[in-house]
């Protein structure tokens, strides 16, 4: 009896470690938010043009994925959809070019995503529905950059996609 008990505390405690660290990706984060961050792994971006990788003569750019689901992405709620994981890249200081990528099982994130997205008043959107497969782009001019949203469902893969870039 004693060895069911403690293999029953030992299974929830394991548990409960196991659960996933929380966050949201806002528009002031710097790559320091994510560096030290469990829920992030470092990772090097690459243009690859014709089979040769492309340089700026600017050295390595890097970029962090995760397989958490972010509470937001800058204010677009996201912690109720079911993420598969994104990846996430910021430039460096006094740069533009930030890009989030998300990663979302079933349809049922696009709905949702679709209606939030649509609910931002500061974006002009147009639907594109290819057979089955809905696109959903969205453009907004803002103080500090142009922002465009991307987000696809593709039903052959039950897969979403999220697409947040600012430049």
């Amino acid at each position: 009896m004693k060895q069911l008990i403690i293999g029953i505390v030992l299974a929830v405690c394991l548990v409960g470690c196991g659960e996933k660290p929380k966050f949201s990706i806002s528009e002031g984060d710097t790559s320091e938010v994510y560096a030290n961050n469990p829920a992030f792994t470092k990772i090097k971006i690459s243009l690859i043009i014709d089979g040769k990788e492309e340089n700026d003569g600017k050295g390595d750019k890097f970029g962090y994925q995760f397989t958490a689901a972010p509470i937001s992405v800058n204010g677009i709620e996201t912690g109720d959809l079911n993420v598969i994981g994104g990846t996430l890249v910021i430039p460096p200081a006094g740069q533009k070019g930030t890009n989030i990528t998300l990663t979302i099982k079933g349809k049922e994130g696009f709905d949702k995503l679709e209606k939030r997205i649509n609910e931002l008043k500061e974006f002009a959107c147009s639907k594109v529905n290819i057979g089955n497969v809905r696109t959903l782009n969205c453009q907004a001019e803002q103080q500090r950059g142009r922002v465009i949203i991307t987000t696809t469902y593709n039903p052959f893969s039950d897969i979403s996609s999220f697409m947040y870039m600012k430049y």
